[in-house]
């Protein structure tokens, strides 16, 4: 594969090295000749679950031995120890490993409260978990370690949800394809998982992997323990705006969060947005918990972000769960000023688990997606009864910071004539609705899909504008260039990899208060993101106005 990246052929040195200590012949049965050194190797490093001891190794893994195989591998490389949920997720297993695997947030079940342990595990899935424990384990995932899946014949009609997967498991040499197919369909062999498993953990554990280009704007990756490469953009700029204390700080981001954490977090943020100080605060006044007098939890309490658990119990040091965290997240809103406490238009039922939700929870989990600072996991998992790891937290609330500082920017006036407002407004209004709208490499119709010109081009057409595909012959052929801060609905913005039209490799539509609509990848279709999210105001180019 010619995507493999000079990162990856470094590591597979490491493997060479290892194999080359290890013995060839595996005491495990049932495993084909070629799966026989790196079984070994498994073996070696502990790796092997011991309900594959005896098991024959051909036959196909179930989704539990995957969950003990990525759980001795997890803890070996982080020498963390991770506790059990305070309850059991799954209605059909109470298996030790399947439940850390989902309090780190390896696996998430299938949304019907059940995680069908005994059912094989289809390549799919294989790539999705592998990926994820990459992550997990601080592995520094870059977007030029995804491969080019074009040259495989089954590539299109991967599931949506399974693209990225697919694309990183083949670009970083995980996974490979079986006569010109990646065979996604068929399910994985316990041989099959061992092996490529193995690469994995080769790639996770090497220290010859280097960390990520660094930017002057930003800490090093070693301030964070166990950074997981989608949170380091969002963490790093809470860290630069000061609203990371040191406690959580210390602690690592794969790990769960507690409730005097969060309130330190919220803490900071609140004083900085409202301009206070905490002598201006005051005195908080006499504890009304029996297990805390922290400041900052004195404070969030009088403020009525945060509440006990009763009987006076704080519980400071317990994580917080997800639904509690959503539930703090709209108060703190309140707190600084946001008079909405619900949204009632959010359909909740689109999330499969929205039933597990305690009724406090329902409105702010609603407040929370109205603007767009959550949307559940690419299961369409909301998780509300688990506990809330810390990047995950502070990404969540980095878009509510974000919400906030946006809320009192007027926006540029709009000296269009009345029928080109109108014309944007409905242009705007027609790219909003193919949200969700799968993304199709030169694809320019919703029966196919669209890539981000594409849509761009149907999108206009439908309003007897004929733009030409392409971002870049897009962004030649008009001639209106727009300031960023003149930006109006309607607006055209274009992101560049080197600041020059030469790099373009986005485009999107802007829609208004600094989000844009684009299809963005092929793992997330059609979606609505923010303008001032750190990759996006990395890459940004420019804006060219359609309609005047």
């Amino acid at each position: 594969m010619k995507f493999v990246s000079t990162r990856v052929l470094s590591v597979f040195l490491v493997i060479a090295m290892v194999l080359s200590i290890v013995p060839a012949v595996s005491a495990y049965s049932g495993v084909s000749q070629w799966a026989e050194e790196k079984v070994a190797a498994m073996d070696e490093l502990g790796l092997i679950p011991e309900s594959l001891a005896d098991a024959n190794l051909r036959h196909n893994i179930s989704r539990l031995d995957m969950c003990r195989i990525a759980m001795l591998a997890y803890t070996k490389i982080t020498g963390e120890h991770i506790e059990l949920p305070s309850a059991h997720p799954f209605s059909d297993t109470t298996d030790p490993d399947v439940e850390k695997a989902y309090a780190i947030g390896l696996v998430s079940g299938d949304g019907d409260g059940r995680f069908r342990p005994n059912d094989s595990l289809r390549r799919v899935e294989f790539f999705c978990i592998v990926v994820t424990f990459l992550d997990l384990v601080g592995y520094p995932i870059q977007e030029q370690d995804k491969a080019d899946l074009s040259v495989f014949s089954d590539a299109s009609s991967l599931p949506s949800w399974g693209y990225n997967g697919a694309q990183l498991a083949v670009g970083l040499g995980v996974v490979a394809g079986t006569g010109g197919a990646l065979s996604w369909r068929k399910v994985t062999t316990s041989e099959e998982a061992l092996t490529m498993f193995y690469k994995a953990y080769i790639l996770g554990s090497s220290s010859s992997v280097p960390a990520p280009r660094p930017e002057a704007t930003t800490p090093p990756a070693s301030d964070f323990i166990n950074l997981a490469s989608w949170a380091k953009d969002s963490v790093y700029t809470m860290s630069k705006l000061g609203l990371i204390p040191d406690e959580v700080r210390a602690s690592p981001m794969n790990g769960s969060i507690t409730r005097t954490g969060m309130c330190k977090v919220m803490m900071l943020a609140y004083k900085q947005l409202m301009g206070v100080s905490d002598n201006d605060l005051g005195d908080p006044g006499a504890s009304p918990f029996s297990d805390t007098n922290d400041r900052d939890v004195l404070n969030a309490h009088r403020l009525g972000i945060v509440n006990g658990k009763g009987n006076g119990i704080f519980g400071a040091n317990d994580p917080i769960t997800r639904q509690d965290f959503f539930t703090v997240c709209a108060k703190f809103l309140n707190a600084v000023g946001y008079d909405k406490v619900d949204d009632p238009n959010v359909d909740l039922s689109v999330f499969r688990d929205s039933n597990q939700l305690a009724r406090y929870a329902i409105s702010p989990t609603r407040l929370l997606i109205s603007i767009k600072a959550l949307s559940g996991d690419s299961d369409r998992n909301l998780k509300p009864q688990s506990k809330i790891i810390s990047q995950e937290a502070l990404c969540i609330f980095y878009k509510i910071h974000n919400f906030v500082t946006s809320m009192g920017t007027s926006s540029p006036e709009d000296n269009r004539n009345e029928n080109a407002k109108k014309m944007a407004a409905a242009i705007v209004e027609l790219a909003k609705n193919y949200e969700g709208y799968d993304y199709v490499y030169g694809g320019k119709d919703p029966e196919t899909g669209f890539d981000c010109s594409g849509f761009v081009y149907y999108v206009y057409k439908q309003f007897g504008y004929n733009l030409v595909p392409g971002a870049l012959s897009q962004w030649e052929s008009l001639d209106m260039t727009v300031n960023r801060d003149e930006l109006l609905p309607g607006d055209l913005i274009f992101f560049s990899d080197d600041g020059t039209p030469s790099g373009m490799f986005h485009i999107a539509i802007y829609i208004g208060k600094g989000e844009i609509v684009h299809a963005s990848t092929p793992s997330t279709g059609v979606i609505i993101s923010d303008l001032s999210e750190p990759y996006y105001e990395r890459m940004y180019l420019g804006a060219k106005r359609v309609v005047k």
